[in-house]
């Protein structure tokens, strides 16, 4: 009720396509999904239980796997795009 009230006096709406809701059971499967919503929009659970917020990846169990995973695979694209420019600039 409080986040809903501060949104309000912001004039701020939530995006129900870029919010999710990341959880961390530790008691095991739940009996039925979880059911948050906030001014008559409902919260979904993301699947994938990772978030994305200002380029870092963040888990529902709060763990950097996503994160360095994705991280590597940015790395090597850039490494690999370095090599060639090597070539190019050798050829020039």
């Amino acid at each position: 009720m409080v986040i809903s009230n501060w949104m309000r006096a912001n004039k701020l709406r939530i995006n129900p396509d870029k919010t999710h809701i990341l959880t961390q059971n530790k008691l095991g499967k739940l009996e039925r999904p979880l059911s948050v919503h906030m001014d008559k929009v409902f919260l979904k659970e993301d699947p994938t239980q990772t978030e994305q917020l200002l380029g870092c990846h963040t888990q529902g169990n709060l763990r950097w796997q996503s994160q360095i995973t994705t991280l590597k695979a940015e790395l090597s694209k850039r490494i690999s795009g370095l090599k060639h420019l090597k070539y190019m600039w050798i050829l020039h």
